[in-house]
């Protein structure tokens, strides 16, 4: 999986979203980054909890088709499809519904931190730090992004004390405490 491996939680938070960890390989140890799922019972979802990223998103993908959708019915949804594409590396598919989860304005908490994934995922740190400290301030997911938060600030650290050139392109502007 191009140095993204899967582990998958199985515990609720107790904001009643499922946790799925992203761990990135690097030559710098590092904790995983949690993408949130929303309600177990939205259709797929519990595909991609258990690891099958491919079949959680093909349901959710004729779910979201359908046109009698609502709204406010898809873009659960829209953020289970941002989840399970970053978890498949399909990151053109992922930034697609990241994007569109943010621009809806629907739990912009949960949006804001998968799509912080993407970004970690992407090796775009910058970026990830921006949308994880939105996601905090949006609430609604603000626990978990900021333990991710904290998570990829150690790693830009660490980079940085390696001099890892990576970081140094990626993200000059990146203020870590």
């Amino acid at each position: 999986m191009n140095g993204l491996k899967r582990h998958v939680r199985s515990a609720r938070q107790l904001i009643g979203f499922s946790t799925v960890f992203l761990l990135f390989c690097s030559p710098v140890r590092s904790e995983p980054i949690e993408v949130m799922l929303h309600e177990d019972d939205v259709v797929g979802a519990e595909a991609i909890e258990a690891g099958n990223y491919a079949e959680g998103v093909e349901r959710l993908l004729a779910r979201v088709s359908v046109g009698s959708l609502s709204n406010s019915a898809r873009t659960p949804m829209v953020i289970d499809l941002c989840a399970g594409y970053t978890m498949l590396e399909d990151f053109e598919a992922a930034e697609t519904y990241c994007d569109m989860a943010v621009q809806t304005g629907w739990s912009a908490g949960l949006a804001l931190n998968n799509r912080a994934a993407l970004h970690v995922a992407k090796g775009d740190y910058a970026s990830a730090i921006r949308d994880f400290q939105a996601a905090i301030d949006a609430r609604g997911a603000d626990q978990i992004a900021r333990r991710n938060l904290q998570r990829i600030e150690a790693k830009v650290a660490a980079l940085r004390a390696h001099n890892d050139l990576a970081v140094a392109y990626v993200a000059p502007d990146v203020t870590v405490e």
